[in-house]
Order: C-alpha cells, then structure tokens, then sequence
C-alpha cells in the first residue's frame, strides 16, 4: 500500500496573487497551480487538513466539480475559498462547510454580483507565473467605484464605461480598452482623462488580490470558525460519474511534477518515460480496481486487496465450465499490441513489459469471465467499428494483408471475432470507466490502483532507478524523438501536458536528492 504522506495545508493559486507573494504570508503551504476537475480528489491522497482554493481553470478543461468538494468536506477537511474560482464554489457551497473569504466572495453570496466572468482573465501559462493579461470585471467594477467615491468621474459616465467593459469578452477586457470605447459612445472625454490619470497614479484596484491574501491570511492565523463538526456526519452523495473521476485518478499518477511531492508520487511520474509498458500498467490499475471489486462482491475475506484477488483466481480456475485460460489472453494481448510475432524474444529480452502483459492477461480473463455470465456482448455494429480500428491501426487495408496477419498470428476468423469481442468489453467497459454502470461490483475503497500497479509488475523499480538516473531519462526522451515525428501527440499519449513538457523533465530532478 501507498506510504502515509501528510500535508497540512495545500494552496490551488494562479493568476490572483504571485507565488512568491504567497509562500511570505504562508510559507508552511504546499501550492498548486490553479484548480480543475478532479484536483480535489487527487491531493486528497496527502491526507491535508486544509485546502485553499484561490484560482481555477474553466473553459479549456473542466472547472472542479462541487462534488468533489464535498467528498472533501466529508473526510474532515476544512476547504477554503476566495478571491476568484474559490470566492464561487465558496458562495455555491457556504451551505455545506466551504468557508468563503473576502469581499468578492460575499458579494456572490449577497446577490450583488452573480456572473462568472466577473473573475475570470486571461493570464500567461505557468512559466511566467500566470501573469494576467487582462483585466477583472470584479476590479473593473470595484476601480469605477472608487473612482466615483473620489468624485473622478460622475454615476452616468461610470455607468457607461461600466456596462461597456461588461459587454467585451472576458479575455480581450482592458479598463483603457473600456474607456477608448466608451468615449465613442458619448461618454465625456474630459472625466475620462482625468480617470485616465487618476487609475495610472493610485492603479486599478486589485480585489481579487487583495481577497486571495486574505484567504492566505485567515489560513495562516486560523482565523475561521471550526465548525467541521457541525459536519462530521456529513454524507456526500457520490454518483456513477463522480465514482468514475474517483477511480481515474486512482489509475494514474499526480497530474504533473512539483519537487515537494512525496517520492512515491515522483515514481510514478518518472513510469511515464517506460512509454507503452507505462500505457499498459495504467490500464492495468483498472484491472486491479475492479477485480478488487469483484472479491468484494463475493465477499472473499483476506488481508490485502492481492490476496482476495489470487483467491478469486484460484476459485475461477478450478470452475470446470472453463473453455479460455489466462495464457489464451496473454497470446490475445500480444497479437492486439503487436508482440506475437516476436513473443519469445519479448520474455527474454523486455521481461518488464512481458511481466505487465502477463499480470494484465491474468486479470483480464478474471474480469472476462464475469463478463461472458452476465451475457455481455457487444452489437455487430460495436464489433465492426472495433474491427475496423483494429485494421486501420494496423494498417490492414486489404483483405489479403488481413489475411496474411491471420496467418502470422496463427489464427482464423472465428479467433479473430472472439479477439475483437474480448477487445470490446475491455475497452467498453474497463478502460473506458463503464463498469460501475453494471451496478455489480463496485468498491468505494479509496486506494491508488495505479501505485499497486507499479509495484506489482516491478515497474517500479525500472521507474524508481530512471528517477535515480537522469540521464537514462535523457536517452529516452531522445529515442522518443526519434522514433515519433509528433512528438506532441506521443507525449499526451503519456499523460504528459506536450513536447515541452516531455523533454523538460530532468531539470525538475537535478533537486530530486535534496
């Protein structure tokens, strides 16, 4: 099982408010780059006792669910909100034990802003410390304020500019651009100079700042009512679709590296440089979740999730209905990835890829035959477009190249139909996260199936000594190079965000020793 790692504090922050600025109010805070879908459960492996979300991503990718907040509100976890994405799933969740913080945060709650796009700009990518590029409506409202507090402008102009810099899209929104605009529609040029002025001498007042450090502030002087008790029985509802996020982030390692992550999370970052033994022992974590599952359907007792599963499979193989084994999948594995051909010199020469296939052969039968009892096959039309996919993937695009890897393999038509059949159901579903639809064998155990993964194939160790080696990582990215002209594509494929960062990797492990 996965070491114990604690971490108190664990800050999602962006474009609100400077790293740097940040760790001088709370130094002792572990920070990630801002929020997005599934974040929230995935820290929750670090066992945190708060965590502050300040920035979120929205648009591009799927902005953090509510629900996952309130998973993490159910383990006692004390999650705080402000400033921008934190400062709306506060005020959403304030009646289920989010804190909320600051001013822009009880101005959702209080009705007097309602709109998304009062938060959200446009900023820079994580290397330049996602630096806005654009304005605030929340600052844009709050600087016309002020402005209109120290009588700079009159009520009918600020209106004006306000309801102009509204109507821009939130990633091309400027106050300067705002008002060039609104004095094209009438607003009085001489307020706007002097508005002009006035904004470049005192600057553009910085809500979301200021609440983001105050978030920092009440976290770091604990200055919020612990009133997690009041939700200590607190159940959160978890549907199919939150179970299927939960279980993806247990099939796959943290989301990128930070040098603070705990070395377990490190390795399994480093599997990814092992390419299509790292895709296969992803795929072999679902494998593992939901054969573990399946022992707990049928409630196998023993002391660990491997021993419950071995039961299951001594139990399978001593059935007497049994037509397939585990090495007819290994074999099926091999001509679906490519391998059969050259099986003995695989086993001989890449022992750690033959030793994922193997263990993800035995699974795969296991999880098989519960498929076939419950009558699980897929339409002819399933099967033609998987047959189909097969073929263009591997270049088939003739009945004689079909008929001459038939050949190769050693098989005929009805052991290829079976072959895309079994295909199917894997896809379908265990790697395409559709299991729980069955309503069978479903586990809430919280357990990082693609760390047990890792260890159980000796994947681990190989990860663990390229973490050790550097250099190694340099050769395989240069090899990777190579051998892939989109290297883009090859990189995501590895759960890596791209190129760049697939070849940037050893300049995070020169401090991996520290």
């Amino acid at each position: 099982m996965a070491q114990e790692f604690s971490m108190n504090i664990i800050i999602f922050l962006g474009p609100s408010l400077s790293r740097e600025e940040a760790q001088q109010i709370l130094p002792d805070a572990h920070y990630l780059p801002p929020v997005r879908c599934g974040d929230i459960l995935r820290v929750l492996r670090f066992k945190p006792q708060i965590i502050g979300i300040i920035d979120g991503y929205f648009e591009k990718t799927a902005a953090v669910w509510h629900k996952e907040i309130l998973v993490a509100i159910e383990n006692g976890v004390h999650v705080i909100g402000g400033s921008s994405m934190g400062a709306l799933r506060a005020s959403e969740l304030v009646d289920f034990g989010m804190k909320s913080i600051g001013s822009i945060a009880h101005d959702y709650i209080n009705g007097t802003i309602n709109d998304d796009d009062e938060v959200a700009v446009l900023h820079g990518l994580k290397q330049s410390a996602y630096l806005p590029l654009t304005d605030a409506m929340v600052n844009i409202r709050n600087s016309l304020s002020y402005a209109l507090s120290e009588k700079i402008i009159d009520k009918y102009n600020a209106d004006i500019i306000f309801n102009t810099a509204k109507q821009l899209f939130y990633q091309e929104r400027n106050i300067y651009k705002a008002i060039e605009i609104a004095i094209k529609q009438g607003a009085d040029k001489i307020q706007t100079a002097r508005l002009i002025q006035f904004l470049k001498k005192s600057g553009i007042k910085n809500t979301k700042k200021e609440d983001a450090i105050l978030v920092l502030k009440t976290i770091a002087d604990k200055n919020f009512s612990d009133n997690n008790n009041d939700y200590k029985n607190f159940k959160a509802n978890k549907p199919a679709f939150l179970r299927a996020l939960q279980k993806n982030i247990n099939c796959r390692p943290f989301s990128h590296y930070e040098n603070w992550l705990p070395l377990e999370e490190k390795i399994a970052l480093a599997s990814r440089y092992l390419g299509p033994t790292y895709r296969l022992t992803r795929r072999l974590a679902y494998l593992l979740a939901d054969c573990h599952g399946l022992a707990v359907e049928q409630n196998i007792q023993a002391n660990s999730y491997s021993e419950k599963i071995n039961i299951l499979l001594k139990q399978e193989s001593e059935q007497t209905d049994i037509s397939t084994t585990p090495e007819d999948y290994l074999l099926i594995l091999m001509r679906l990835s490519g391998d059969y051909q050259n099986r003995l010199l695989l086993k001989n020469q890449d022992s750690l890829k033959f030793q994922v296939m193997h263990c993800f052969a035995q699974y795969w039968w296991l999880l098989e035959r519960k498929f076939l009892r419950l009558g699980l096959n897929p339409t002819q039309q399933t099967l033609e477009e998987y047959s189909n996919n097969f073929r263009l993937t591997h270049k088939l695009y003739t009945p004689e190249l079909m008929s001459q890897w038939l050949i190769d393999n050693e098989m005929d038509t009805k052991a290829y139909h079976y072959m895309i059949s079994a295909n199917a159901r894997l896809s379908i579903f265990i790697l395409q996260n559709n299991i729980d639809s069955l309503r069978n064998f479903t586990t809430d155990k919280n357990i990082w199936w693609f760390l047990e993964a890792l260890k159980l194939t000796g994947v681990y160790q190989a990860a663990e000594d390229l973490l050790q080696h550097p250099d190694k990582i340099k050769m395989l990215q240069e090899k990777a190079k190579k051998d892939n002209p989109d290297l883009e594509s090859y990189a995501k494929t590895l759960d890596f965000s791209g190129e760049q960062d697939f070849m940037r990797w050893p300049l995070a492990y020169q401090t991996l020793q520290s």
